[in-house]
């Protein structure tokens, strides 16, 4: 099959920081063979994008339905939902047995749903050194999304910030900000605690997903997955 149209060809579906972000954070695979899985593809035109910027690389789509677009051999589409954990773990053996290098979350913005792909993702078929990166995470600041909430002032405000430091050693929260997404990538860094405190959540045996680290963008978080561990269910069942 002929490759057709080009990334000029189409109205960008992605904002103009993603792009620059993107150019940035995988210039280094430009012309590696390498399996790229976008969760929330729309009418198909991120993966003419990625088609077209990365020659040899495989890139898989997933969303509720199938773009109607033509595409190369190495391009494959699955009709499903992101927290669909048999259809990911079908997609995973189809197309990366050793591990997706890089998956993209641009689909519900949801929280539960973005937990759960990260959950069904992250450990067991991500490539160790590999790249999960969710967009739009700033969708739980806001109160026009299904699950977010418009967020309150600042906590560092003097006054807040004050009673803050009153509030240290006595096992007091600070306040922050947990709705949807936002909420999720809060969770991610509890869980990357984990490892180093052997009384929390499991201490380092198999509960806590395997992150290195954790950079927050304007409009993405991309989690790198430790290069030291094996894939493995994130928990079994």
């Amino acid at each position: 099959m002929e490759e057709s149209g080009s990334t000029a060809d189409i109205d960008p579906i992605k904002p103009a920081p993603l792009i620059a972000l993107y150019e940035r954070l995988l210039a280094d695979l430009r012309d590696a063979h390498f399996v790229l899985l976008e969760l929330g593809v729309k009418n198909g035109d991120s993966l003419v994008m990625w088609r077209d910027a990365f020659p040899n690389a495989t890139i898989v789509g997933l969303d509720l339905e199938i773009p109607d677009v033509e595409m190369v051999e190495r391009v494959h589409m699955y009709e499903g939902s992101q927290d669909d954990r048999e259809l990911l773990e079908r997609i995973g053996r189809d197309h990366a047995p050793e591990g997706f290098d890089i998956v993209i979350d641009d689909a519900s913005h949801l929280g539960r749903e973005t937990a759960a792909s990260l959950r069904y993702l992250f450990n067991p078929h991500l490539r160790p050194g590999g790249r999960y990166i969710i967009e739009d995470w700033f969708t739980g600041y806001t109160d026009w999304w299904l699950d977010g909430r418009a967020a309150e002032e600042s906590s560092f405000k003097s006054e807040a910030l004050g009673r803050t430091r009153w509030c240290l050693g006595r096992g007091t929260r600070f306040p922050g900000h947990e709705f949807g997404t936002a909420g999720v990538i809060k969770q991610v860094i509890d869980q990357m605690a984990a490892p180093l405190l052997p009384w929390f959540a499991g201490g380092g045996k198999g509960v806590e997903l395997a992150v290195s680290s954790l950079t927050i963008e304007g409009g993405a978080v991309i989690l790198t997955k430790s290069d030291s561990v094996e894939h493995q269910p994130l928990v079994e069942g």
